[in-house]
């Protein structure tokens, strides 16, 4: 495994290397302080290489602190890398003009490496579809035209002659839709700074400039102040504009919170109060050993819910639950119709499909199935149809995605975690339809 450590370790390491040739190189900046004999030790007993000190450049290039005063300038911030990938490692070196307000600079290094392809395919479910485009008009109307366009198109295909190809052929028609009208939700941050502060951003990234140009030390330290008062500017700015921000969440969240739309105000709230978890957190096997690489947890959880969905793990035996509501209800005619679904119920049922539900393996969400309700009766029907008469179930409705959501008290127990399955959005409308069904019988007998 190659081992890469950065970061601010206020270590001069000097360019003295007698010794330690093999841990770094001649074009260090300064003379070696005692944490730097600390990180050099460090390396030399781990097998590592003090990246910085290895290439030939500038000295303005190497140094990667400036103090205040903007009259000292040293070089503590550092990457080291694994002896046996020195090779891979072409270069290191400051970036100036990057502007992130600080008194260090940002420091870059470029390896190459030779990668082996693991030939695992990009799963499109892990990416989801800007369903937001669907709240206005114009891309209802946009999506509405494309899937009726891509529906005709299918018209006039031969029919297929089972139901999995029945299937793939209509996921395929929705998921291209999505694609083409669509696209996929950017997981970028909302940006909340207000255009005011961008340009002082832009000035700081100005006045940064002026000062890395700086020829003589009265120029440094004009620049320098002049660099600070944007830098001040900057912060005062994007202090008012997160109070503004937060104001404007809270007035929504008010408003969610007076029509009743819970959902809102709790993404509000969650987005406001920064509240989460780490989904890559350790968990403990039965035996309480800590668990900390990928394979091991996702066997852990496997085993863990295995065990809860095993019919012996404590629920009633549903052949004898069946059995006792024959023997409490022995003359009623509870029979329910055996027709395979009509246009009405599905639509129903596609109707009553709640918004914001995170789809299953097919990764079409409902608002998706909502926006022509008349199309996707017309191309969904067959397949629902077919699968009523023939018998036979798409392998991907057989299919569910479990997510762990934690509750309280120690989350490294497996125990202490609920698993949610996210089934296809097809297989939860013929659900509906059966449900449908049966709650109509009984209320006609109650």
């Amino acid at each position: 495994d190659i081992l890469v450590i950065m970061g601010d370790l206020n270590a001069k390491v000097g360019s003295e290397n007698e010794g330690l040739e093999q841990v770094m190189g001649v074009h260090g900046v300064g003379e070696i302080n005692e944490n730097g004999e600390f990180f050099s030790t460090f390396c030399a007993e781990h097998d590592l290489v003090i990246g910085g000190t290895i290439f030939p450049h500038k000295e303005c290039h190497k140094t990667t602190w400036v103090s205040p005063d903007g009259r000292t300038q040293n070089q503590i911030d550092h990457l080291a890398i694994s002896r046996s990938f020195r090779r891979s490692l072409l270069d290191v070196r400051n970036k100036r003009g990057a502007d992130v307000g600080s008194d260090h600079h940002l420091v870059l290094a470029t390896l190459r490496l030779k990668v082996v392809a693991s030939g695992k395919k990009f799963n499109r479910r892990d990416r989801r579809y800007d369903i937001g485009k669907l709240r206005m008009e114009q891309g209802q109307e946009q999506f509405r035209l494309e899937l009726r366009n891509r529906f005709e198109a299918l018209q006039d295909l031969q029919p297929e002659d089972n139901v999995e190809r029945d299937w793939v052929r209509v996921t395929s028609l929705l998921k291209d839709t999505c694609e083409t009208v669509l696209g996929f939700r950017n997981p970028q941050k909302k940006d909340w700074l207000s255009e005011d502060t961008w340009r002082d951003v832009q000035s700081r990234k100005e006045a940064k400039e002026r000062v890395n140009a700086s020829r003589t030390r009265s120029q440094r330290l004009n620049a320098q102040a002049q660099y600070n008062e944007r830098h001040r500017q900057v912060k005062r700015g994007a202090r008012r504009d997160k109070r503004r921000w937060v104001d404007e969440q809270a007035q929504k969240a008010e408003q969610a919170a007076a029509v009743g739309d819970m959902k809102t105000l709790y993404d509000i709230t969650r987005q406001l109060s920064r509240k989460g978890f780490n989904r890559s957190q350790p968990v403990k096997s039965k035996t309480g050993e800590l668990l900390t690489s990928a394979e091991q947890q996702l066997r852990r959880w496997e085993e863990h819910f295995k065990e809860v969905f095993s019919p012996d793990h404590g629920g009633e035996d549903i052949e004898e639950l069946f059995a006792s509501a024959g023997r409490l209800l022995p003359d009623l005619d509870i029979a329910i119709s055996d027709a395979p679904p009509s246009e009405a119920e599905m639509r129903k049922a596609v109707q009553e499909l709640k918004n914001g539900k995170a789809p299953g393996v097919d990764n079409i969400p409902p608002e998706v199935l909502k926006v022509d309700i008349d199309t996707t009766v017309r191309l969904l029907l067959p397949v629902l149809q077919r699968v009523w008469n023939e018998e036979v179930i798409p392998e991907e409705w057989k299919k569910g995605l479990i997510i762990k959501i934690p509750k309280k008290g120690d989350r490294t127990c497996c125990d202490n975690g609920r698993g949610i399955t996210l089934l296809t959005m097809a297989s939860k409308v013929l659900a509906k339809i059966i449900l449908g069904r049966v709650k109509d019988r009984i209320e006609g007998l109650l």
